[in-house]
């Protein structure tokens, strides 16, 4: 998906990329979760860049839709449960599919790179570690199985 790779590039340009790996080195207990904000932040990110695209009107009918459509399709609850297996948060490396719309809509929505960051903040107070598993218990709760 061509709009997620710029979320990453900006990272890599901006050495987040690094300091993302430096710090699963140093706490590789947490490398999922370093992963996850790091994944959301992309996602705003391009959230960024689509607006600006929309604004010079570059998007065709559609586009929008379809990057929210795979926003969810590719959010680590969506993919056990389509694979037919429980859902462990611990196990997330990439966000739940409503984490992954709504840091896109950040971006879109408020077009600032510091608003992306404040993911970060949910990392340190232990928001983004709640979210994940609760979308693992709803995906879990989705197909009858248990945490």
């Amino acid at each position: 998906m061509l709009f997620r790779s710029f979320g990453h590039h900006l990272q890599s340009l901006g050495g987040l990329e690094q300091i993302i790996t430096q710090a699963q080195e140093a706490a590789p207990e947490q490398a999922n979760l370093f992963s996850v904000a790091n994944e959301l932040n992309a996602d705003c990110l391009m959230g960024i860049w689509v607006a600006r695209v929309q604004e010079e009107g570059r998007l065709e009918e559609g586009d929008e839709d379809e990057i929210l459509a795979a926003l969810e399709n590719i959010g680590d609850d969506k993919l056990s449960t389509n694979a037919g297996v429980e859902a462990d948060a611990s196990t997330f490396d990439h966000g739940t599919s409503e984490q992954r719309q709504v840091w896109f809509e950040v971006g879109k929505e408020t077009g600032d790179v510091d608003a992306c960051f404040k993911v970060f903040n949910d990392l340190a107070d232990g928001t983004l570690e709640e979210e994940l598993h609760a979308g693992a218990d709803a995906a879990n709760a989705g197909t009858g199985t248990t945490g």
